[in-house]
């Protein structure tokens, strides 16, 4: 996950040079993203403990985001702690736990935002294609007419994709359905 988000800051921002990062104590901590991210002359700024707390809370707390709350309080609090860390030079929020995007994204923020965990899925679907690109077995559309794309589904032994019918036709061929 550190280095496919790394890796997209790199391609896509390739001028920033400080990353605001939103993350558990413990990723904080052990310094995971702080140790790649420096090799390549990036400068991680954490939240500083009273906020890391808030943050913990928001996450973690009776009303935080494990606790099924993504609106209202944690996502307050989570964007009151992005903007310190913008005002304290950062270039570019990292969503560094997984919870953190379920309440904010780049909508949210004057900067950009970057979900690691869609980068993760992004490198993964990239891996996937370029391992299989002769297989026959293994086929990727962009855009599928609806018969064709019901007429595959009838066939498919799982879906990956973006799509509402992940949701909403999947279920009918009880086929299983990754939805990214």
């Amino acid at each position: 996950i550190v280095e496919e988000t790394l890796s997209s800051i790199k391609s896509e921002f390739n001028q920033a040079k400080r990353v605001g990062l939103l993350a558990t104590s413990g990723t904080i901590h052990s310094r995971l993203f702080h140790k790649i991210f420096e090799k390549y002359g990036l400068t991680i700024i954490a939240p500083n403990k009273r906020n890391q707390e808030i943050l913990m809370d928001a996450i973690y707390g009776r009303n935080g985001i494990k606790a099924g709350v993504t609106a209202g309080v944690p996502k307050d609090k989570i964007l009151r702690i992005a903007d310190t860390l913008i005002r304290d030079g950062a270039e570019i929020i990292v969503g560094g736990c997984t919870e953190i995007p379920l309440v904010i994204n780049e909508d949210n923020l004057t900067i950009p935002f970057v979900d690691t965990l869609e980068e993760l899925a992004i490198a993964t679907v990239k891996k996937a294609i370029e391992e299989n690109k002769n297989s026959k077995h293994f086929l990727i559309f962009k855009n599928i007419d609806n018969l064709d794309f019901l007429g595959l589904m009838s066939e498919a032994e799982v879906i990956i994709g973006n799509s509402s019918s992940a949701l909403v036709e999947a279920p009918y061929f009880h086929l299983p359905a990754i939805n990214i």
